[in-house]
Parts: C-alpha cells; sequence; structure tokens
C-alpha cells in the first residue's frame, strides 16, 4: 500500500512540474485583429443577450485606443489551456434586476476572430506576461 501511495505521489508531482510552465510552448493565436468600431458591435450584440435589460444601457464608452492582445484562464493552473484574443476595455451604466442603475462600470471584453471568448475574466494577462496579472488591464 506504501509503494502504491508514493508511486502515484510521484507520478503527479512529475506531472505537475512537468507542466508548470507559465505559458505554452505552442505560438500563441489571437486571431485577427479587431477594429474598434467592429468592437464596439460585438460587446453591445453581447450585452444583448447577457445583461438583464440591454435596453436600458446609457454612457456606453470604449476607455483604450487600440485593441490589446491579452490572454486569460479560465481556471487558474498549469493543466488548463490559455484563452487569446483582444482586450477592449469599456464602460457602461445599465439596470439591475431591481431596475435601478448601478452606475458607471467598467469591464474588459475579450475578442477572437470576431466573436466575445471571454468577458471580464478573473486571471488576465497582457502578452508581455511574465506570471502576474497586468497592470494593464486593471479596472
Amino acid at each position: 500500500m506504501k509503494y502504491i501511495i508514493y508511486t502515484l505521489f510521484t507520478i503527479v508531482f512529475a506531472t505537475g512540474c512537468a507542466n508548470s510552465k507559465w505559458r505554452s510552448d505552442t505560438p500563441p493565436d489571437y486571431g485577427t485583429q479587431v477594429s474598434m468600431e467592429n468592437a464596439e458591435t460585438i460587446i453591445k450584440e453581447y450585452m444583448k443577450t447577457s445583461l438583464k435589460d440591454p435596453y436600458s444601457v446609457q454612457d456606453f464608452k470604449i476607455l483604450n485606443s487600440d485593441p490589446k492582445k491579452c490572454f486569460w484562464k479560465n481556471i487558474y493552473g498549469s493543466f488548463y489551456p490559455n484563452y487569446y484574443g483582444w482586450c477592449i476595455i469599456h464602460q457602461y451604466n445599465a439596470k439591475n434586476s431591481y431596475g435601478a442603475y448601478i452606475g458607471l462600470e467598467k469591464h474588459v471584453a475579450i475578442i477572437k476572430d470576431g466573436k466575445i471568448s471571454g468577458y471580464d475574466p478573473k486571471h488576465l494577462y497582457d502578452e508581455k506576461d511574465s506570471g502576474g496579472m497586468t497592470s494593464s488591464f486593471k479596472y
């Protein structure tokens, strides 16, 4: 029994060490760069299906001047893949479930090949990332 536990521990430890690289060896695929006009359209279409009252959106504004390459991890850890795309930082005011406006809030949409691949992810990094959450996307 002791041998089995030791063997399992060794396999798990060795696998974890082998996959502990921060980024994969394959080149990242960010997709085609999105224009700011297309980004606004894509985000507004996404909001129609994700907000409680999409017709209440006020003061929509894109905050960054150009899309930035970025990637995110759905769940932090070496066994989960990275999702690459172009980050668009934006803000808007909309109604909540109770019908009250919540005030201006900032959000990040990650767009890849004309689709939202992530929205307000917890672990977001830019293309020059060295392992910590980048300050360029904190909102």
